[in-house]
């Protein structure tokens, strides 16, 4: 598997036509992925102060695998500010 759409799951997607669901002719269906990621703001430090700093970015999987992670493909949706982590449970407040 050297890709997402090689997967199971999103090669069986289908969409009321019985078509993949990214093909859509004038339509446009795209693909995103939502990642959630915490960063210590400090520095990656073993010992010492530990805060941590979420974000919360998108990418379009339909772009090439190659362009997808680029920096400038890339939609940060949100900051989840520190000090620390939020538990799981509070995690949908910021989704």
């Amino acid at each position: 598997m050297k890709d997402i759409f090689d997967g199971k799951i999103l090669r069986n997607f289908k969409g009321l036509d019985g078509q993949h669901f990214s093909t859509g002719g004038e339509e446009g269906r795209y693909v995103f992925s939502l990642c959630v990621d915490y960063f210590n703001p400090l520095g990656n430090k073993q010992a010492g102060k530990k805060k941590s700093i979420g974000l919360i970015s998108m990418v379009c999987l339909n772009l090439p695998p190659e362009m997808r992670y680029k920096p400038e493909n890339m939609f940060l949706f949100g900051i989840i500010p520190g000090p620390n982590e939020p538990p799981l449970a509070c995690l949908n407040h910021y989704l």
